[in-house]
């Protein structure tokens, strides 16, 4: 996941809980203020009741009717019922059983008032004490306003959080972009530098933020790279040239001097010695040149795009110059759905083509003249080649060092090489942003699975 989408995830998450709490807090006040005010008119309405009932002997007729008035404006679903009590005992006769919460009714004695709750019916139980006897009024009523307006609440706030959280993601995402635009812009520039433009640096710009602390350590880390960088590369140049010519006036002596007819024995041996010698030196000092450059490209805009089965057509035509007795099998896996840009990758043909040889020269040279198989298959978005051989496999201890620079297997010490070819493949196809996959099992072969991006930006 992006960075900008985690900070603006992360924002909108902490404002949605801060906004979820505080509208639950509200929700919360809300509803405790709907109750309470509703309990008051319970204890009004059971006061007003027990005035009604009980007291009318003691009232004018104008006052009997003002209060019987305010009792005929009655809440939802409401029941009144009067319970006689004497001596603290309760009479519960006549009282439908589903409404009795003896607890709290005994408790309005010494509380003089109660509040319950059975279902959605909330209960008042008020006792009263009257000339004529002592009394419990037991009111019932719904609610029904109450519930109306903490639904109407809940909608409400729901639907401010859900806008909100939608508002506060969109400025979210917004802030972050804006915050990563000096990150992306540096990105996009580390993306330009290659081993071949190692001069290029980064826009420290004029704040002392940390992208400005940033963009210069990172400068500064270019400058020891490139300063390390072309030391090396004047070192293997020099090196190079240092190292060919006396190497070229050894062969050409030894073979010169190999053509004489006046050699002794001896001294034949000894130049063939000489010449064979100065031969493996020099091929293994053109591989060292090649991994050095593998190891530093220039950049993949350089790339064009190739055939991969025309480029392993051209290996497997020199491959057969140097193992005039091998067989290689060329075959496509579902050829009736290929096409002309099936098999087209970018890349560089020179690299792919050593890459190529270095695997089919091993497979041939380890498989006693066994028919080495390569298998092309076009997919949506690579090229997989599948090399397979017969040959005397590779040792279990050996499979996870075959691409370590001048390793060899110990079944493989007897046969002419350097331990260069693999780690140069491995480079070429690292640079190319593909896979390279080895398997083996011993005396029975070894297979090797390369897989090519069609799109080095993918």
């Amino acid at each position: 996941m992006k960075i900008k989408y985690k900070i603006a995830g992360i924002f909108s998450l902490t404002s949605f809980l801060i906004i979820g709490f505080i509208g639950g807090f509200l929700y919360f006040l809300f509803a405790n203020n709907i109750e309470k005010q509703f309990r008051e008119r319970l204890l009004e309405r059971a006061i007003i009741a027990a005035e009604v009932l009980l007291e009318k002997d003691n009232f004018s007729p104008v006052k009997y009717e003002r209060v019987k008035a305010r009792f005929l404006q009655t809440l939802p679903e409401e029941n009144v019922y009067y319970i006689e009590t004497e001596n603290g005992n309760i009479d519960y006769g006549g009282l439908p059983a589903d409404i009795i919460d003896k607890s709290s009714i005994e408790s309005s004695l010494s509380k003089k008032y109660e509040f319950y709750q059975i279902g959605d019916l909330k209960f008042c139980s008020l006792y009263y004490e009257d000339n004529e006897g002592d009394f419990i009024i037991l009111i019932s009523a719904k609610n029904t306003e109450g519930i109306a307006e903490l639904y109407f609440l809940q909608k409400a706030l729901l639907i401010i959080i859900l806008i909100s959280l939608l508002i506060i993601a969109g400025v979210s995402l917004l802030f972050a972009k804006q915050i990563l635009k000096p990150i992306n812009r540096m990105i996009l520039k580390v993306e330009e530098i290659s081993g071949s433009n190692l001069q290029l640096r980064l826009n420290e710009g004029k704040g002392k933020d940390e992208i400005s602390r940033l963009a210069k350590n990172f400068n500064r880390m270019l400058s020891r790279i490139e300063s390390t960088f072309f030391t090396q590369k004047n070192f293997i140049q020099n090196a190079s040239h240092e190292l060919r010519t006396p190497l070229t006036v050894i062969l050409g002596e030894a073979e010169f001097a190999l053509k004489s007819s006046a050699l002794s024995p001896d001294d034949r041996l000894a130049f063939q010695k000489v010449y064979q010698q100065a031969d493996h030196l020099r091929e293994l000092l053109n591989s060292l040149l090649h991994l050095s450059e593998i190891k530093n490209p220039g950049p993949s805009s350089e790339y064009k795009l190739l055939r991969i089965d025309e480029v392993i057509q051209k290996t497997v035509i020199k491959i057969n110059q140097t193992f005039p007795s091998g067989v290689i099998h060329l075959e496509y896996k579902n050829i009736e759905d290929l096409n002309e840009n099936s098999f087209v990758v970018p890349g560089n043909d020179l690299w792919l083509e050593i890459a190529f040889t270095n695997i089919l020269d091993n497979a041939l040279k380890y498989s006693n003249n066994e028919p080495v198989k390569v298998l092309l298959e076009d997919k949506p978005a690579t090229v997989c080649i599948n090399i397979e051989d017969q040959g005397i496999g590779i040792q279990p201890q050996d499979l996870s060092k075959i691409f370590s620079p001048f390793h060899r297997g110990n079944n493989a010490k007897s046969r002419k090489g350097y331990g260069i070819g693999l780690a140069l493949t491995e480079n070429i196809i690292k640079i190319h942003k593909g896979s390279i996959e080895v398997t083996s099992i011993m005396k029975k072969g070894s297979n090797v699975i390369i897989e090519l991006p069609k799109d080095l930006k993918s």
